[in-house]
């Protein structure tokens, strides 16, 4: 997560994570929540604890 942090912060980089661990999804700045690829709930990562 170090390193994605990085890229986006320090470079300016997107990074698209996914990932079914609610714990790596608190360190994001948005979690969108997919289901049979429909959108159905947008959060930000903080928000989730």
């Amino acid at each position: 997560m170090d390193i994605f942090h990085q890229l986006n912060e320090k470079e300016g980089k997107t990074v698209v994570l996914i990932t079914h661990s609610t714990e790596l999804a608190k360190e994001t700045e948005r979690v969108i929540t997919l289901f049979d690829g429909n959108i159905t709930d947008i959060k930000r990562g903080r928000e989730l604890c």
